[in-house]
């Protein structure tokens, strides 16, 4: 019988069943500005993301500047936006009600998983600044996502953190270097990975900041989403 690792399961699920539902987020200067994943809830698309990729650390960007790249097109968020931004005032969390993608673009909502405790492994998936810049000359988009996976770190009961070295590591073609700073991962899905070794998508956290000087990262709890998606549905 072959034996399959854990990491090369991990990347075929992730690649199958993560993949599909993940966006980038641009600035109106062709900068990329964090990840999001689209979900479905109460018959609406939902876009999830890390309310900074949207607001700016200080709060003050505007989301209508924002653009959304999903792989084929870039659209503004404000052409394809259905409600206003909502956001968790302490945490950095936010969604909105979008139309105009594919339905099966997608995550279902029951791979969000509220109510789990804290995981003994964690992948956050994205896409890195460094590999996912728009040209300005003909807008040209080559998306490189970028999976990290390690054991959860216990960073309180509203956040999930994943221990993160910036270390050196070893390619696929004998070169080394150091693993990369994970600028652009923020608002990406961090996913159980012990789920993923069994080709099972359970969203446990939205990724948004970087610790590496104590090693690790985190992101917020996904049972924040929680009351945020309710708020749509209030006039």
């Amino acid at each position: 019988m072959r034996i399959i690792e854990p990491a090369k399961l991990i990347s075929e699920t992730v690649k199958e069943s993560v993949l599909p539902h993940l966006v980038a987020i641009y600035d109106d200067r062709g900068d990329q500005r964090g990840s999001a994943f689209l979900t479905m809830w109460n018959g609406n698309q939902l876009l999830v993301t890390a309310k900074h990729c949207l607001f700016g650390h200080k709060f003050n960007e505007k989301p209508a500047t924002k653009s959304i790249f999903d792989g084929n097109e870039l659209r503004s968020l404000d052409v394809v936006a259905r409600s206003q931004v909502a956001c968790n005032q302490e945490l950095d969390i936010a969604v909105v009600h979008v139309e105009g993608f594919a339905s099966n673009r997608a995550l279902p909502y029951s791979a969000l998983q509220f109510n789990e405790p804290a995981l003994g492994m964690v992948s956050i998936v994205g896409y890195l600044a460094r590999d996912h810049r728009r040209s300005l000359l003909d807008s040209t988009l080559r998306p490189k996502p970028f999976c990290h996976t390690d054991v959860a770190v216990d960073v309180g009961p509203e956040l999930v953190g994943v221990k993160y070295q910036n270390r050196v590591i070893a390619t696929k073609s004998g070169q080394r270097e150091l693993s990369p700073i994970p600028l652009g991962l923020s608002g990406g899905p961090m996913l159980d990975a012990s789920a993923l070794v069994l080709n099972q998508v359970k969203v446990c956290g939205v990724f948004t900041e970087e610790r590496l000087s104590e090693g690790y990262v985190f992101g917020t709890h996904i049972s924040a989403l929680a009351a945020l998606m309710q708020s749509l549905l209030e006039p």
